[in-house]
C-alpha cells in the first residue's frame, strides 16, 4: 500500500476541534510525546502534565502545530482518502500492532483508567536528559 495524503477530522465529546489534511497525526501522552511527536513538530511535554497531544505529520494546511487537549478529552478521529472506494490509512498503537482501517472507521481515544508506575533510576531529571540528547554532536 502506497502512503498518500488523507483529510482527517477530529472531534471531542464537545463537537468538532479541526480539520486536518495530512499524511497522518500523532496522539500523545506526555511520556509518549518527546520522541516521535517531537520529530514531527509537537511540542516537549513536560512528564508531569497530563495533556494529550495531537500532531499532524507532514500537514497541508497553515495550521501546523500540536494541539494541546484537557486529558478528559474523548477524542474521535475520522480519517478517509480521496478515493472514497477504497482507504489506505493504517492506525498504530505504541510503534506495534499496524492495521488498515475501513473507510468508514471511528477511531475513539481516550485516557485509560489504569495508570503507568514508572521507575526512576538516578538523579537525572528529565530537562537534563533532554538538553544532553537534543544538543548531543
Amino acid at each position: 500500500v502506497r502512503s498518500k495524503i488523507a483529510e482527517f477530522s477530529l472531534f471531542s465529546q464537545n463537537g468538532k476541534i479541526l480539520d486536518y489534511r495530512s499524511d497522518g497525526l500523532i496522539v500523545a501522552t506526555p511520556t509518549g510525546s518527546t520522541a516521535y511527536s517531537f520529530s514531527a513538530g509537537g511540542p516537549v511535554i513536560d512528564p508531569t502534565a497530563e495533556i494529550i497531544s495531537v500532531t499532524p505529520l507532514c500537514p497541508h494546511t497553515l495550521l501546523r502545530g500540536s494541539v494541546l487537549l484537557a486529558p478528559s478529552t474523548e477524542i474521535t478521529v475520522f480519517g478517509k482518502t480521496r478515493d472514497l472506494s477504497l482507504t489506505d490509512i493504517y492506525i498504530t498503537m505504541d510503534g506495534k500492532n499496524s492495521r488498515l482501517i475501513s473507510k468508514d472507521a471511528k477511531i475513539h481515544i481516550k485516557k485509560s483508567e489504569y495508570i503507568a508506575r514508572i521507575v526512576k533510576i538516578g538523579t537525572n531529571r528529565f530537562y537534563d536528559i533532554l538538553e544532553t540528547k537534543l544538543n548531543k554532536k
